[in-house]
C-alpha cells in the first residue's frame, strides 16, 4: 500500500467506492475505522474521539515494524481534520497516506475512449487546496454504464452545460 509499512490510510473521497476498496485490501489492514457499521470495521462517533483512538492503535501496536490503519471518513472534510489532528499528535511512528481513489482510477482506466473518460473525470480543488497535493481522477460510476444509449444523454448533458469542467460543480 504505497510503500507505507506503518501509518494511517485515509480514504476519499464519499462516492469512490471506499468500502469496497478497503474490503479488498483488508488482508493488508491491521484496524479499520469508518463513520458507518461494517463487518470488521470500527464505527467512530466524531474527529476528534478517532484521532484519539489511531493513536492509541499505535501506541500498543508498539514497535512492530507493520500496522496498517485505515480510514473510511464521513465527508472530505473529516478527512481533512483527521490528518490536521494526526500531524498535532506528533509521534514519529504515525505516517499519513491520503488516498485519493479517483487519482488510481484513471491510471487504471488508461485509454478509455475519450468521451467516456471526459465524462467520468473529477477533481476536488477544496481537498487540493487544504491536503496538499493533486487530487483528480476517474469517478468509477460513470465507467460502470454499460447502456449506451444512457452514456449517450450523460454526454449530450455535458455538453449542453456548456462542457463544464471537472470540479466546477460541487468541488
Amino acid at each position: 500500500m504505497g510503500g507505507l509499512r506503518r501509518g494511517v490510510f485515509i480514504f476519499v473521497p464519499p462516492g469512490s467506492s471506499r468500502f469496497e476498496v478497503v474490503k479488498r485490501l483488508r488482508e493488508l489492514i491491521d484496524v479499520v475505522y469508518a463513520y458507518r457499521e461494517e463487518t470488521g470495521v470500527s464505527k467512530y462517533r466524531d474527529v476528534e474521539q478517532l484521532a484519539d483512538a489511531v493513536v492509541e492503535e499505535f501506541r500498543r501496536a508498539g514497535d512492530r515494524p507493520v500496522y496498517r490503519v485505515a480510514v473510511v471518513p464521513r465527508s472530505t472534510l473529516e478527512a481533512y481534520l483527521l490528518a490536521e489532528r494526526l500531524r498535532k499528535a506528533k509521534r514519529e511512528d504515525l505516517q499519513i497516506k491520503i488516498i485519493y481513489l479517483p487519482k488510481y482510477y484513471a491510471e487504471a482506466a488508461g485509454k478509455l475512449e475519450e468521451e467516456l473518460r471526459a465524462l467520468a473525470e473529477v477533481e476536488h480543488s477544496r481537498l487540493e487546496a487544504v491536503a496538499r497535493g493533486e487530487y483528480r481522477g476517474i469517478s468509477p460510476k460513470p465507467l460502470q454504464i454499460s447502456d449506451k444509449e444512457k452514456l449517450k444523454k450523460l454526454l449530450e448533458a455535458r455538453k449542453d452545460a456548456g462542457g463544464a469542467e471537472p470540479g466546477q460543480a460541487g468541488a
